[in-house]
């Protein structure tokens, strides 16, 4: 069974804003509207942003525009070929990469937020770079994460045992990856947990 276009009607103004003619609609809470919809010109399915006049707010050819998140997540995937990247509210593109280069989709929450860094992959290993393109951390790494806003955990072991290091913002490493686990319960002391021992550690973290 085919799909069935959808419209938008108004029940404020009880009028019809759209006859049905969008694959999908969502109500973006600035007022916008998320819609999916073929783009003749292009010649495939793409999202675009709209307001209630139809007027798009600018021009799309992603397939996908995740506006769950700030900035906003995009991706092209056309012909076997996917794009990922980062775009603000206007449309203006704040980072543009290739599929092989993204290490996770999630790459900005699951990193660091609130710089606009991502996880990228080079020769199976990871890393994170800044959306301009630097190197903050070099690709070495099998696994990272965000520890909080000043530090990064680092892994050498996919399976994580006695593998986690600690590094911070500028990608300097604090602890060597030899840790199962790391626990910073203040800005002076950091917990480390070795099979078998602790270990325990003060470090001044200047934000």
């Amino acid at each position: 069974m085919e799909d069935i276009p959808l419209g938008i009607y108004d029940l404020n103004q009880n009028k019809i804003l759209f006859k049905p003619m969008f694959d999908d609609v969502t109500f973006l809470k600035d007022g916008n509207i998320l819609v999916e919809i073929f783009d003749k010109k292009l010649g495939y399915t793409v999202e675009k942003i709209i307001d209630k006049t139809g007027k798009e707010i600018f021009k799309s050819n992603y397939t996908r525009i995740n506006t769950f998140k700030y900035p906003y997540e995009t991706k092209i995937d056309r012909n076997g070929k996917k794009i990922f990247g980062l775009i603000n509210k206007n449309g203006t593109i704040l980072a543009n990469c290739e599929a092989n280069d993204i290490a996770s989709m999630n790459y900005i929450e699951e990193v660091d937020f609130k710089r606009k860094r991502y996880l990228f992959k080079q020769n199976e290993k990871i890393g994170v770079k800044s959306i301009d393109g630097n190197i903050i951390i070099p690709a070495i790494y099998d696994k990272i994460f965000l520890k909080n806003d000043n530090l990064y955990t680092v892994c050498i072991d996919k399976n994580i045992e006695n593998s986690c290091g600690l590094c911070k913002k500028d990608g300097t490493i604090i602890l060597e990856p030899k840790y199962y686990n790391i626990q910073v319960c203040n800005n002076r002391t950091i917990i480390c947990n070795k099979k078998p021992g602790v270990e325990v550690f003060e470090y001044e973290i200047v934000r």
